[in-house]
């Protein structure tokens, strides 16, 4: 478990594109294996919903099989069968680790729901009640373990800051990250200011996007190779001041 952060090398690899100036938009094809992440998520929503977790991993694990049948042959559908295999055994595990230790944590309000409020579309993992507190839960399943590569999107600033136009009120942002290593959890609360400046670029990009920044691949990542370039909110001098904050804030993990 890590107890502090003091390396910022890979925070300051942030492309800082400010206003969304590139959006780098790989859609995902039917001949791709789900990833570890997707499967994660939908046994956790599955959970989350009805108490099962095993039935919506393997009914989306199935349907992907069989798309990847239909559209490949030859070594790229061994290939993608083997990953797929690997991205299951994966999720399950991890999905089994999470839920019994950790997911018994939150009272389920709304799970994955779809809000929009002017033309701008979030999708959260997870609305909850957590310790007598409403929280957002934002879940990452990722070999980093550090929390603030995610804080600092501000994605989930975003969604605390929608939800609050719309009269609910977010006492906490919540990471939980989920990985071989263990799970790691940062909770604080939500930068407003944060969200609002994230929800007024994207209210800038050009219409007919609205569909595209809803879907699931969107990559959130300030800090590496991004399919989704979100704007750094900081700048340099304020790096430090975020750092201090998060770390300020309570981080825990466990196995």
């Amino acid at each position: 478990m890590p107890t502090s952060f003091s390396d910022l090398s890979l925070y300051q690899q942030c492309p800082r594109l400010f206003g969304f100036t590139k959006l780098g938009y790989q859609p995902i094809t039917k001949n791709e294996p789900l990833t570890t992440g997707q499967l994660v998520h939908a046994g956790l929503a599955s959970y989350f919903r009805n108490g099962n977790v095993g039935r919506d991993i393997n009914v989306a694990a199935e349907e992907n099989l069989s798309a990847i049948t239909q559209y490949l042959s030859g070594s790229e559908r061994y290939e993608a069968e083997q990953a797929l295999e690997k991205a299951l055994n994966r999720a399950i595990g991890l999905s089994k680790r999470y839920i019994l230790h950790w997911a018994k944590d939150y009272t389920a309000t709304l799970v994955e729901p779809e809000l929009e409020l002017g033309g701008v579309i979030i999708h959260p993992d997870l609305i909850a009640t957590y310790q007598g507190q409403r929280v957002v839960v934002d879940f990452k399943t990722t070999h980093y373990t550090d929390p603030r590569r995610y804080a600092h999107s501000g994605q989930t600033d975003l969604y605390a800051y929608m939800l609050n136009l719309q009269g609910t009120h977010t006492d906490l942002i919540i990471y939980d990250i989920i990985s071989e290593e263990g799970i790691y959890r940062l909770d604080y609360p939500p930068r407003l200011d944060r969200g609002e400046y994230l929800f007024r670029q994207i209210r800038k990009i050009p219409q007919n996007t609205d569909q595209l920044l809803a879907e699931p691949h969107w990559s959130w990542d300030c800090a590496g190779n991004c399919d989704f370039y979100v704007p750094c909110y900081l700048r340099d001098d304020d790096q430090q001041a975020s750092n201090d904050y998060l770390e300020s804030n309570y981080i825990q993990g466990g196995k």
